[in-house]
């Protein structure tokens, strides 16, 4: 019953352009997270990739349309086409590496997603806990009777707060990024690394990360102290590509945040292909839900490789594992172990 209301709410859930300002056209529309004519076709077999996803307690592989992989309903069909069109590439080599502009919408389409996902959850805990006009409207969409209803009230508030802190943080980096789309230059605002692993693709994740640990597993800073104003948690961009016969790495965040996230641009920078595929694939698992994966790939591993991945995505759907905690599984070279 719980689950069918969610999906009532995700249903009545009002997708307003991120953008909010007179260029808007209507409401937002599925724009896509990972590149689809370029990137997604890249993966896709059969025009279907693979993804992880979420059903009652348990994680699966699930093969996904492309067309509707990744997408989220963050802008206007006008905004999406203008913030994103660096990114919104013809063919591979559109792919430049070294160019801050794609850099920061990478970056941008990240903060976008991950500030779409935070303001939905939102809206779903504050019906939930309040069982206001749109708990009973998805009642009713849903042929629920709202009476018949019952939740863990205990467990909602906690989980309320920390959601809203979520929001409040993703929104403040959202909005100082927005203010960056007319720049003619980004040096003085955006960091980047990029680098191409010699592998070819077996997946692709464009995702907005806030990670607490450096790729081995050493704390960064202070978790305890990010409600705190004068402390705020450190955002960063992550995009992991085709590229040619290899894979493209991008790491990209604010100028701000790198006095606490130097060290994972260091290891992003300077780290071996071998000795950083693994430390990047347990990045992904353990903050990067939509990632897309070539479907052969997934195929080719092994029931305990699968089911240790499908565990380490699921135990990190609430909290943040402990790097060292995550079964070291190679996404980088699944189906490609020469």
């Amino acid at each position: 019953m719980a689950s069918v209301l969610l999906a009532g709410l995700r249903k009545i859930y009002r997708n307003d352009c991120l953008a909010r300002d007179s260029s808007c056209r209507g409401k937002a529309v599925d724009g896509h997270s990972v590149q689809n004519s370029v990137v997604l076709d890249a993966l896709a077999e059969n025009n279907h990739v693979s993804m992880v996803t979420l059903t009652g307690d348990s994680m699966r592989f699930e093969l996904i349309g492309r067309n509707k992989a990744t997408t989220f309903s963050g802008f206007c069909s006008n905004h999406d086409r203008e913030l994103f069109k660096e990114v919104d590439y013809a063919q591979l080599r559109d792919i430049d590496l070294s160019s801050p502009r794609q850099a920061y919408q990478h970056l941008l389409r990240a903060a976008a997603m991950e500030l779409w996902k935070k303001r939905k959850a939102v809206f779903i805990s504050n019906a939930i806990a309040s069982r206001n006009s749109d708990f009973v409207r998805a009642c009713g969409i849903m042929g629920l009777n709202p009476a018949g209803i019952a939740f863990d009230q205990e467990s909602l508030v906690p989980m309320g707060y920390g959601q809203r802190l979520g929001l409040k943080e993703s929104w403040e980096n959202y909005t100082e990024l927005r203010r960056l789309t007319h720049r003619s230059t980004f040096s003085d605002e955006i960091v980047f690394v990029s680098r191409i692993l010699r592998v070819p693709a077996n997946f692709s994740v464009v995702s907005g990360v806030s990670p607490t640990q450096d790729l081995f597993g050493s704390p960064l800073y202070d978790v305890g102290r990010v409600i705190d104003r004068d402390y705020p948690m450190p955002h960063m961009g992550l995009a992991i590509l085709p590229h040619g016969e290899g894979t493209a790495v991008l790491v990209a965040m604010p100028r701000k945040s790198r006095f606490r996230l130097q060290p994972i641009l260091d290891q992003v920078a300077k780290l071996p292909d071998r000795e950083l595929e693994i430390p990047l694939s347990k990045l992904v698992i353990n903050n990067c839900e939509n990632s897309v994966f070539k479907p052969s790939a997934v195929e080719s591993m092994s029931a305990d490789e699968k089911g240790k991945c499908l565990r380490d995505y699921l135990r990190s759907v609430d909290e943040e594992l402990s790097v060292r905690e995550i079964a070291p599984i190679n996404l980088f070279r699944l189906g490609n172990l020469a």
